[in-house]
């Protein structure tokens, strides 16, 4: 899914581009964990909406009319790729490019930790349970 091509895309970028295009590799991250948002909403019938905002709005914690229920932590992890994101794409006033560049590198760096937990966590909630394995074993 399209979970999957983003993740792709950011491996490709760090294997390809180890020391570049460090803001491209965060929004490859946070489209990724939207991906599997939607995975996980699609699992439990609910419609997160079409907007960045209406799917905070249905995720965040603080909203007592939020649909889609989800671990604290995972929302902030969620928050915070989207933030880096958008940093990435569209804050363009840095005092210098080296500032930009420490910026970004913090950011992927954070965001790469935020994705593994989001990631671990979704594909926990939508993967099937693993079979019983002492079920198979002979009395």
């Amino acid at each position: 899914g399209w979970a999957t091509a983003n993740k792709a895309f950011f491996d490709n970028l760090c294997t390809h581009f180890p020391d570049k295009f460090e803001d491209w590799k965060v929004t490859g991250l946070f489209y990724a964990a939207l991906h599997y948002l939607e995975a996980l909403a699609s699992k439990r019938g609910v419609d997160l909406g079409g907007s960045h905002d209406a799917r905070w709005r249905s995720i965040n914690p603080d909203n007592p009319n939020r649909t889609l229920q989800m671990k604290r932590g995972i929302c902030f992890d969620y928050r915070a790729l989207r933030n880096y994101s958008e940093t990435a794409r569209y804050e363009f006033v840095f005092e210098s490019p080296e500032m930009q560049a420490d910026i970004y590198i913090g950011n992927l760096r954070d965001g790469i930790d935020r994705f593994d937990h989001i990631e671990k966590y979704i594909l926990g909630q939508i993967a099937p349970p693993a079979p019983n394995i002492q079920k198979a074993l002979p009395s």
